[in-house]
């Protein structure tokens, strides 16, 4: 078991590169690591790595130059639930590790301090009418000055937008948080390996379909309650490896196109492309082989410099 880290480096016209500048073994994340994010609190970049099998997280310290990864003290504790997601997000400064448990649809918003200390969480569910079970994706993003998070199962096709605000108190020692659901409905079953993005302000996301083999980006409009609409379809002619992809994400980057990245464990090889600002496909930047069977691909951004962890 081990975790890599690479930077990823602009060169000349429109290129990248990507290198290999940490290999971490027993002092990285655990083996049975099932669900990882990274934060930005109080001056540091937190790595959290959930264990669900031990119900424990471990809590790292990302930075931009060697070791690139260490333990730190803070006490993550995730215990509220067994969940099978973490990602996180910024409110009212607050940064915060959102952790989604697919069984019942706890949602549990965990308040960072400043040293990557968890405080007690706001959880969130429905079990009737909009119910938040089941989801297989969960992505949580800023839109119109507020915090959208989106639920997708890919058993049954149901997807969701619920909304997330501040309210002026809350019961003592929780955030003042308000959870609500503004848009339900029924998408294709089969859809994997979804990867949100800004462009101009506005969110996008990528995504796979492999049970009807479709690979496209959609828009999900500014008001969340009306949805998404596609506006790049069955794009798979410009990704051959799509059945075999297990992983995709965004690259963090200052300026320009998204640049979004994709991993098949059967490989080992990690692609990373620029998505084309009219959301009609992309274009090939780099090619790195971090080795097959990679569980975890976890781009992050300190100061200048972008970065991609494999466990």
């Amino acid at each position: 078991m081990t975790t890599a880290i690479y930077t990823i480096q602009p060169t000349d016209g429109d290129g990248l590169s990507a290198a290999p500048v940490a290999t971490i073994g027993a002092d990285g994340p655990s083996a049975g690591c099932t669900a990882m994010t990274t934060v930005a609190a109080g001056g540091t970049t937190f790595l959290y790595a959930y264990d669900a099998g031990a119900g424990s997280t471990a809590v790292f310290a990302l930075t931009a130059s060697a070791p690139y990864l260490h333990p730190v003290g803070a006490v993550a504790d995730l215990s509220a639930h067994t969940y099978d997601s973490l990602t996180s997000f910024v409110l009212g400064n607050q940064p915060y590790v959102m952790a989604y448990e697919r069984e019942h649809g706890h949602m549990a918003f965990y308040p960072i301090a400043a040293d990557g200390s968890t405080g007690a969480p706001y959880d969130f569910y429905f079990a009737r009418n909009t119910p938040t079970t089941g989801f297989t994706a969960v992505g949580v993003y800023s839109s119109a000055g507020q915090i959208v998070c989106t639920g997708y199962d890919v058993d049954t096709g149901t997807v969701a937008n619920f909304v997330l605000s501040v309210t002026p108190t809350s019961a003592a020692g929780t955030p003042p948080l308000l959870a609500q659901n503004v848009w339900f409905h029924q998408w294709a079953k089969g859809w994997t390996n979804f990867a949100f993005f800004q462009l101009g302000g506005s969110n996008f996301f990528f995504k796979i379909n492999t049970m009807k083999l479709n690979v496209n980006i959609d828009h999900m409009q500014d008001d969340p309650s009306r949805g998404s609409l596609e506006v790049g379809s069955f794009l798979q002619d410009q990704l051959p490896e799509a059945l075999e992809v297990t992983a995709a994400a965004m690259v963090p980057w200052a300026t320009g196109e998204p640049r979004l990245i994709t991993y098949t464990g059967s490989t080992g090889v990690a692609t990373i492309r620029r998505i084309h600002a009219d959301c009609q496909g992309w274009s090939t930047l780099t090619t790195f082989e971090p080795g097959p069977g990679a569980a975890h691909i976890r781009p992050y951004r300190i100061g200048d410099t972008s970065f991609v962890l494999v466990h």
